[in-house]
């Protein structure tokens, strides 16, 4: 009987510290998501949204077009325009992004989530929308393609499904344009297309 009560005892510990390591594994997650955005935040204003202005494009980024984790920053026409590196990086960068941000990847293909910055109820201008299509194309495995299809919608509309792989998400609604890959470094063939 004496076992039977110690038995117990240690299942019921177990399973307390069970819970207690995921409650802290769930909290960190969430605080490296708010670490990572407040590390792209810090990064834009930092440099006023000017960091290393490309003289032949207009197009500029962070110091190696990369910051927080491994998130590519450039700058548009003012609007900010950020792009996951690899399936975890992508998570964060979508998890969280404000619910008016504008998301684009480039659809039927693995590739780069690209976040636009919302900007106080301003419509995204068509360069800007373009060029961000171009780049989650860029950062996909459509890049030696011409033409790719983009889709295009709010963060609101794009959501993460429990235990799903790094990277992968179920979009709502989105809208869906065509345009070629355009590196957003050192090409300026590619560039003078915007």
């Amino acid at each position: 009987a004496e076992w039977s009560v110690m038995r117990k005892f240690i299942h019921n510990a177990t399973q307390k510290r069970n819970r207690r390591n995921t409650r802290v594994e769930r909290i960190l997650r969430r605080v490296s998501r708010e670490l990572s955005v407040l590390s792209v935040d810090s990064k834009i204003s930092e440099d006023g949204g000017n960091a290393g202005k490309g003289k032949r494009t207009g197009l500029s980024q962070g110091a190696d077009g990369r910051i927080g984790h491994d998130y590519r920053i450039f700058q548009e026409e003012g609007w900010t325009i950020l792009a996951g590196k690899n399936g975890h990086d992508n998570d964060i960068l979508t998890t969280t992004s404000k619910g008016d941000d504008h998301w684009f990847h480039a659809a039927g293909y693995p590739g780069s989530h690209v976040v636009v910055r919302s900007k106080d109820g301003k419509s995204l201008p068509p360069s800007v929308r373009k060029l961000a299509g171009g780049i989650a194309a860029w950062y996909s495995k459509a890049k030696t393609k011409s033409k790719v299809l983009i889709h295009w919608t709010r963060c609101k509309n794009v959501t993460k499904r429990k235990n799903s792989p790094p990277g992968q998400v179920m979009v709502r609604r989105y809208s869906a344009f065509s345009t070629g890959p355009i590196n957003p470094i050192g090409r300026p063939s590619a560039l003078s297309r915007l």
